[in-house]
């Protein structure tokens, strides 16, 4: 597969980068529930790329933190993620899932599903952040 001129090896659920992701992903979900934006922002790469559904592509931390911001203008009552599939590499994988999350505003509460693609890439520290960050509801939010 080739993506932003780059060629992803086809190493499809390797046991090794599905660990890698599943841990990024658990500590997603704990930093959005609790609505740490400082940390949540960390999670991306200075020169990453966010496509939220129906919006426009938002890039670098700045931008991503402003909508982090309007997101947590609602309570995140729960936040999950499920990975479907990895592939890649150790230098960069990238991820494909569903998740959903309930949300809580005015009293009422709703959850939206969605469906999301993550590329992470291994920094020089050896940690791992976004790159590219994208979802789409499944069903149209009410």
């Amino acid at each position: 597969m080739v993506l932003h001129g780059l060629v992803l090896k086809a190493q499809e659920n390797d046991p090794e980068l599905l660990q890698i992701v599943e841990g990024l992903g658990a500590k997603m979900e704990k930093l959005v529930v609790a609505e740490e934006i400082d940390a949540l922002v960390d999670m991306y790469s200075e020169s990453s790329q966010y496509l939220p559904d129906q919006g426009r592509i938002y890039s670098g931390l700045t931008e991503i933190r402003k909508v982090w911001e309007l997101t947590f203008q609602v309570d995140v009552v729960d936040f999950e993620l499920t990975t479907s599939k990895v592939g890649g590499s150790k230098d960069r994988i990238y991820e494909t899932g569903s998740g959903f999350s309930k949300i809580s505003y005015n009293g009422q509460e709703s959850v939206q599903k969605f469906k999301y693609v993550n590329i992470w890439e291994r920094q020089t520290s050896g940690e791992y952040k976004l790159i590219v960050d994208i979802y789409n509801r499944d069903i149209p939010t009410k």
